[in-house]
């Protein structure tokens, strides 16, 4: 496989880890404190522009959250920073990066109660 092609891949992968997470956030609260969650929260965070490293830690805060993701899987979302921050910036992953990066995607997309983007 072609350098650009790898990546390319990679980003859609990464892409969907992160869409998904946003939207496992926004269904979950959505459903426990309504419509208006984010007021109900009090959350200084601007929910739609919140950064990878700072969707993770929803998942152990918040009680209707909690649930979805084990301490193990939290971590394992930890370690996609670094291969985010590498995606994002155009340099290139390595094998192994692309194997966890894969290995997190079907953790995140099996947890999904919506299919995503299937290009």
């Amino acid at each position: 496989m072609k350098h650009s092609d790898f990546m390319q891949e990679s980003y859609r992968l990464m892409y969907q880890i992160e869409i998904s997470l946003k939207s496992q956030i926004r269904d979950s609260m959505k459903s426990h404190y309504g419509k208006h969650w984010k007021y109900k929260l009090n959350s200084t965070d601007n929910f739609p522009n919140v950064l990878f490293h700072q969707l993770i830690p929803y998942f152990a805060k918040y009680k209707p959250l909690n649930h979805l993701y084990t301490d193990n899987e939290r971590k394992e979302l930890y370690n996609l920073i670094l291969i985010r921050n590498k995606i994002c910036h155009m340099e290139l992953i390595n094998q192994e990066q692309f194997d966890l990066l894969s290995q997190a995607h079907s953790l995140v997309l099996s947890k999904s109660k919506t299919s995503l983007v299937k290009n």
